[in-house]
C-alpha cells in the first residue's frame, strides 16, 4: 500500500496559490495531497500587481489558463518590456524589452556592429533598434509572428497581471482540483514537507497605489524609476494604474545565500520578501524551485542530503544572479565619488563587465534570471561599450554598416506606426473572447 505524501504550503498569495496548483497538477496521478495553510497577514502584503516575462509564459500554460481566460479574469495587460530611469542627469532614459535587437549579419552580433558605429558617433541608442521598443514608444501592440524570417517575429511580450484576482482565480482551480485548506486548529498529522510562501514579515516603507484609468491610457510597457534610496514601478492592466514605491536596502554583495531547504522544510518566503519590488523575479524564484523540487521527488529526500544540496544551490543561483542584474543597475545610479562605481561591485560583476567592455562578450552562468539580451541593452544603454569590435565588424565598411542599420531603423518605425493601438488590440481581444468566467 502506497503512502501518503502530504506537502502543506504556508501563504495566501498568488504565489503560494500558484505553487500549490503546479504540484497539484504535476502529482495528479499520485499519492502526494496538497493542501494550503493561508497566512492572513500575506491579505496586507499582495502587491496589486505583478509582471510575467515571456519565459514565464508557461506559467499559463502548467496551470491551464488561457490568454482569453487571464483577460478575462485577472485585468490582465500586454506587457512589451521596462523602460528604466534614473535620477542621475547623465544617464539616459532606455527601454530593455523581450525583444532581440537589430540583426546579426555573417556570424557577428548586432551589438558588435552598434558598438563600432558608436565609436564612429554614427549609432542611434542600441534599444531604439528593435521593433518591441517601437511598438512600445507608440503604444501599439499586436501578436508576434511564428515565422522566423519575418521581422513581426523578432519581438516577445509577457503580461501586467491583477495580484489579488490572480490570487482568487487560482485559489479558486485549486480547490477544484483537490487542493485542500489545512484547518487553523492543531494537528498531530505532521506534512511530510512544509513549503513557506508567505511574505510574514511586512516590507518596511512599501507604499502601493492603484489608480482606475481608462483603457485608452493604458500601455504595454512599465517603468522602474531608480532613485539613490528607493525604487518606483509603474505598471498598467486593461483599467488601473499601479505604482509601488519601495526603499532599497542595504546589499551585502559578499553574503552568501542562506539554504532555504533544510529538514523537511522549504523556506521561501524571505527571498520573496526580498523581491517585493521585483514580482517577476519572485514568480522565476518560484518556478526554479517547483521544477527542482519535482525532480527530486522520486528519491527518499529526507534521506539523501546531497539532492537537498543540490535544490539550494539551484536556487541560490537564481538568487545570486538576480542580485547581479539588480546590482548593475543600483550601483549605477549612486551619486558620483572618487572610486569608480565598478569599483564597488561584486567580483562576479567585475568579471561581467570586464568581459563585455574588453570584448563584447557576455558571460552568462547556470540559473541565470535575465538573458543575454537584458544583460546588453543594459550594459549599453549603461555606457558599457566594448572597446575593440569583433573581427566581423571590424571588416564591415562604416558607411555600409551605417546605411544598413538606418534602413532598418526606418523599416521598424514604419512597421511600428502601422500596427494597431494596444486600445484596439485589447478591444478586438475581449469583444470577441468567447472566454467564460470562473466561478
Amino acid at each position: 500500500m502506497s503512502t501518503l505524501i502530504k506537502i502543506n504550503l504556508l501563504g495566501n498569495c498568488h504565489l503560494t496559490w500558484y505553487l500549490a496548483l503546479r504540484l497539484r497538477t504535476a502529482l495528479s496521478f499520485s499519492t502526494h495531497q496538497i493542501e494550503v495553510s493561508p497566512q492572513n497577514i500575506d491579505d496586507n502584503n499582495i502587491p496589486p500587481a505583478f509582471t510575467l516575462r515571456p519565459e514565464m509564459l508557461r506559467v499559463l500554460e502548467e496551470i491551464d489558463l488561457t490568454e482569453q481566460e487571464l483577460f478575462a479574469t485577472c485585468d490582465a495587460n500586454f506587457l512589451l518590456g521596462v523602460q528604466y530611469r534614473y535620477s542621475r542627469n547623465n544617464i539616459s532614459d532606455f527601454t530593455n524589452c523581450f525583444s532581440k535587437t537589430g540583426i546579426s549579419a555573417n556570424g557577428t552580433a548586432f551589438h558588435h556592429y552598434w558598438a563600432k558605429l558608436k565609436h564612429a558617433n554614427l549609432a542611434k541608442p542600441y534599444w531604439m533598434y528593435s521593433l518591441g521598443a517601437a511598438l512600445s514608444e507608440k503604444c501599439k501592440f499586436y501578436h508576434p509572428s511564428d515565422n522566423p524570417r519575418s521581422i513581426n517575429s523578432t519581438f516577445s511580450y509577457g503580461y501586467t497581471v491583477n495580484a489579488l484576482k490572480f490570487r482568487n482565480v487560482l485559489k479558486k482551480l485549486c480547490l477544484s482540483n483537490g487542493v485542500t485548506i489545512k484547518p487553523n486548529e492543531a494537528t498531530l498529522d505532521m506534512p511530510t514537507w512544509e513549503i513557506n510562501c508567505s511574505q510574514s514579515i511586512p516590507a518596511t516603507g512599501v507604499n502601493y497605489q492603484a489608480t482606475s484609468i481608462q483603457r485608452t491610457k493604458t500601455k504595454p510597457i512599465a517603468t522602474l524609476t531608480l532613485n539613490p534610496d528607493t525604487i518606483k514601478n509603474t505598471a498598467y492592466t486593461t483599467c488601473h494604474e499601479f505604482v509601488e514605491t519601495h526603499p532599497l536596502l542595504p546589499r551585502d554583495t559578499n553574503k552568501s545565500t542562506p539554504a532555504v531547504w533544510t529538514g523537511k522544510t522549504i523556506d521561501l518566503g524571505g527571498v520573496l520578501k526580498k523581491y517585493s519590488g521585483f514580482q517577476s523575479t519572485n514568480f522565476t524564484v518560484i518556478e526554479t524551485a517547483c521544477e527542482t523540487f519535482l525532480s527530486t521527488l522520486h528519491s527518499p529526500l529526507d534521506k539523501n542530503d546531497s539532492l537537498i544540496r543540490a535544490f539550494n544551490n539551484v536556487v541560490s543561483d537564481t538568487i545570486e544572479n538576480t542580485d547581479l542584474f539588480l546590482e548593475l543597475h543600483l550601483l549605477e545610479n549612486q551619486p558620483p565619488s572618487q572610486v569608480p562605481w565598478e569599483k564597488k561591485a561584486s567580483p562576479k560583476l567585475q568579471r561581467k563587465i570586464e568581459q563585455f567592455r574588453r570584448r563584447g562578450r557576455v558571460v552568462m552562468y547556470d540559473n541565470e534570471t535575465y538573458s543575454d539580451d537584458d544583460w546588453i541593452t543594459s550594459m549599453l544603454s549603461l555606457g558599457i561599450i566594448p572597446e575593440t569590435s569583433s573581427i566581423g565588424a571590424q571588416a564591415a565598411p562604416t558607411n555600409a554598416l551605417n546605411a544598413f542599420y538606418s534602413k532598418h531603423y526606418d523599416r521598424i518605425q514604419k512597421q511600428a506606426t502601422a500596427a494597431p493601438t494596444l486600445n484596439e488590440y485589447l478591444d478586438h481581444l475581449l469583444e470577441n473572447s468567447k472566454a467564460e468566467q470562473i466561478t
